[in-house]
């Protein structure tokens, strides 16, 4: 039998939340609520965990924004390996003041199954034992894949029953992905993968963006309270600085300088798709379905010349050629043997016929159509 409480004007009025309720910034992450951190791949989205983490501990600002209480953390990581997180931790200050305040959870052979009884019985015996305040799942579709409105939903109620519900439950933490085209201010809500759904549960959301070498800390959506303003990090030995506007390196969008990083690195010589995209690992945060659509674009635009899978530019004068803009010949050759024969004199009746030119594409054909559709993106 289900029991409906229900609450009169009066008794409202009286209401004073736990002791505890409020943990981060005012109305950002409280007790029993939920917040998502997205970004694209690499941004350092799980780096940004371990720091939230962290600062439960030391009470340390949060990017910016004030530790109202203190609080223990669970993190379910199904992505980084344990090596990583061990290198992380021990860039981690006064390492012996946390003893179980900050708590890693190893991915079990199946997964964080909150289906599975057993599983859940074990995570709400450590949630209790810590004293956890906050969990974090790291990626979200590592537990929930279905991320339609009903789907995403269903997945939810299982996780939050599981974790605890109410005002002196843990809050809930959700790492998640951005969309291919991200915009700005408030239209970040939607760049959120599954976005329609994640913020019928979701009190706050925030976005993690590369800048040039920083990265923006943004606003996508807070319901009970006022949004902060977008700041700007550096990554420094494993934590998030934050800088001025002025020192972040390059403000210009992060799409332009990967294409320009393309141009330079095709201007070494021809490359695969799969050649380019290892060329440039560690130099751009974007994944390979991301380079391949970029690749496609300047294939279609004329910046990158697409010869059967071989990629490359035309450079004269050190000036990218598209290739409508490629030089043509005043003097007409015999093509089977490369002589010229536009000046022997000889009457047309008896010059050597025209090689004709072989079918097939041609240069004009180049970034049309029918050659994104060969690209093979699956996009």
């Amino acid at each position: 039998m289900i029991t409906i409480k229900t609450w009169n004007i009066d008794q409202l009025c009286e209401y004073e939340p736990q002791p505890g309720y409020n943990l981060i910034g005012e109305g950002v992450l409280t007790k029993g609520s939920t917040m998502v951190i997205a970004g694209p791949p690499g941004v350092g989205k799980s780096l940004a965990t371990s720091q939230l983490a962290l600062s439960g501990v030391t009470g340390e600002p949060f990017f910016g924004l004030e530790i109202k209480h203190p609080y223990n953390t669970l993190l379910l990581q199904s992505e980084n390996s344990l090596a990583r997180l061990s290198r992380e931790a021990r860039a981690l200050p006064d390492r012996d003041d946390y003893g179980n305040r900050i708590l890693y959870a190893e991915r079990p052979a199946r997964g964080f199954r909150f289906s599975d009884h057993n599983f859940v019985a074990n995570l709400q015996r450590i949630i209790q034992d810590a004293s956890v305040g906050v969990v974090v799942i790291d990626p979200l579709n590592s537990v929930c894949p279905n991320l339609s409105l009903e789907g995403f939903l269903e997945c939810f109620a299982v996780i939050r029953q599981a974790v605890g519900v109410g005002d002196d439950a843990p809050a809930l933490l959700f790492i998640h992905h951005t969309r291919k085209s991200l915009g700005s201010g408030g239209a970040l809500q939607h760049d959120v993968s599954g976005s329609y759904a994640i913020s019928s549960v979701a009190r706050s959301v925030f976005c993690l963006l590369p800048v040039g070498d920083s990265v923006s800390w943004s606003c996508a959506m807070l319901n009970d309270a006022q949004k902060p303003a977008t700041s700007y990090w550096r990554i420094n030995d494993l934590r998030f600085e934050p800088i001025e506007m002025e020192e972040v390196a390059s403000a210009k969008d992060p799409q332009d300088t990967a294409k320009k990083d393309i141009l330079s690195m095709l201007s070494k010589g021809p490359m695969t798709r799969k050649e380019l995209l290892i060329a440039l690992q560690g130099r751009l945060d974007i994944g390979r379905t991301t380079l391949y659509k970029y690749v496609a674009e300047m294939v279609e635009d004329g910046r990158v010349v697409d010869d059967k899978g071989s990629l490359s530019i035309l450079l004269k004068d050190d000036e990218t050629i598209r290739p409508s803009e490629k030089p043509k010949r005043e003097d007409r050759t015999d093509e089977s043997k490369g002589e010229d024969v536009s000046d022997l004199g000889l009457p047309s009746d008896v010059r050597p016929p025209k090689t004709p030119k072989a079918t097939g594409r041609t240069d004009d054909s180049l970034g049309s159509d029918q050659d994104t559709d060969q690209l093979g993106l699956g996009l």
